[in-house]
Order: C-alpha cells, then sequence, then structure tokens
C-alpha cells in the first residue's frame, strides 16, 4: 500500500511537470508579456517541480516511509495538479475578459466612423480562421491569442486620426489622406508603453 501510494504520487508528478512544460512553451503570447520578459520564474517553478520528483523518487528507492509519509507524498502530488488546473484556468479565464475588453475597445474606435461597422472583428474572426488551416510549421512561433489581438487592434492607431477625416462622406485630398495613412503609426505609438505587446506592434504597422 505505502510503495502503491508513492509510486502514484511520482506518476502524477512526472505528469504535472510534463503539464508544466508545456505550458510555458504555449504561454507565449500578449497576455503573458510578448516577449517573456521573466522566464527565470518559470525555471524555478520547474526545478521545485523537478526537486519535488527527486524526492519522491528518494523515498521510494532508499527511504523507509510509513502510511503516513506516503499519504502525504500521494496527495502533495494531487495538491499541484490542482495548483496547475488552477493557474491554466486563471489564465485562460485573464485571456477571455482581456478579450472582451480589447472588443469594447474596438466598438467605440468604430462608433467614430462608420465606415468600419464590424470591421475589426471581421478582420478578427477571418484570421483566426486562416490561422486555423496554417500548416503546423507555419504555426510555430505565432500564438493565437497574439494574431488575434494584432487582427483586432490593427485599426486602433485611428483614435488619432480626426472625425472630420474618418467620416468624410467625399475623397479625401492628399493632405487629408497622409493623416489617414499615418494611423499604423499611432498605433505603435499607443502601444509603444506595454511591453507585452512587442510582439505584435511590427505586424499592426504593417498590416497594410
Amino acid at each position: 500500500m505505502i510503495s502503491v501510494l508513492i509510486i502514484i504520487g511520482s506518476i502524477i508528478m512526472v505528469g504535472n511537470i510534463i503539464a508544466y512544460i508545456r505550458f510555458i512553451r504555449t504561454s507565449t503570447d500578449v497576455m503573458l508579456s510578448g516577449k517573456r520578459g521573466e522566464p527565470i520564474w518559470e525555471k524555478i517553478g520547474l526545478a521545485l517541480l523537478v526537486f519535488f520528483l527527486l524526492g519522491y523518487l528518494g523515498v521510494a528507492f532508499w527511504g523507509k516511509p510509513d502510511l503516513l509519509m506516503a499519504g502525504i507524498l500521494f496527495f502533495g502530488a494531487i495538491f499541484v495538479s490542482l495548483a496547475l488546473v488552477l493557474l491554466y484556468h486563471l489564465v485562460d479565464t485573464l485571456k477571455d475578459r482581456s478579450i472582451e475588453v480589447t472588443e469594447t475597445l474596438i466598438g467605440v474606435i468604430e462608433a467614430r466612423d462608420s465606415n468600419l461597422n464590424g470591421h475589426s472583428r471581421n478582420v478578427q474572426m477571418l484570421s483566426m480562421c486562416l490561422y486555423k488551416h496554417l500548416p503546423a510549421f507555419m504555426k510555430e512561433g505565432i500564438s493565437p491569442v497574439s494574431f488575434e489581438y494584432a487582427a483586432l487592434l490593427h485599426d486602433v492607431g485611428k483614435l488619432g486620426v480626426p472625425e472630420s477625416i474618418l467620416n468624410k462622406p467625399g475623397k479625401l485630398d492628399d493632405e487629408e489622406w497622409d493623416v489617414m495613412k499615418q494611423h499604423p503609426k499611432i498605433a505603435m505609438d499607443l502601444l509603444r508603453t506595454l511591453p507585452s505587446f512587442d510582439e505584435i506592434k511590427e505586424w499592426i504597422l504593417y498590416h497594410h
């Protein structure tokens, strides 16, 4: 019974380590600091999990555990699993809420420009459809979350374009058109203070 609990706990810890590695490898998006400026904490977390696993193996092969220790090790592994599940859930919830806030911002932008009328959301849907059908090798290095944010925010620079130009009924003159063409650069300037958006700034700058 004691050996079984420790072995099962060890297997669960191996699963925890694999799940954690997958999490940090697939979470390189704008909601988790874009270029990941704090990888040291990820390494510390991984090192602790590996250390715990070595402890399990040490007890299993060289220790003389009693039922209490075996139970602590087993339920400790279960606790780590639950903590990781909670972490994943919190991150997913954060991403969902942030997308909702971004969509609200886009609604404000589009309210200033009668010509848009859902344009950014349409670009978002088309972009994600395109991403879904990309070959696997092309998806490497491109986070779907970052891709979605870039699609939603590609016209955020129009916040810096006067409404008189956005809603002009006729053709824009050369001077007005020069102002309109600045909206990708304005977007870059707006996002410059947000390091987590570094990954998508150039995508937005060159979307035309």
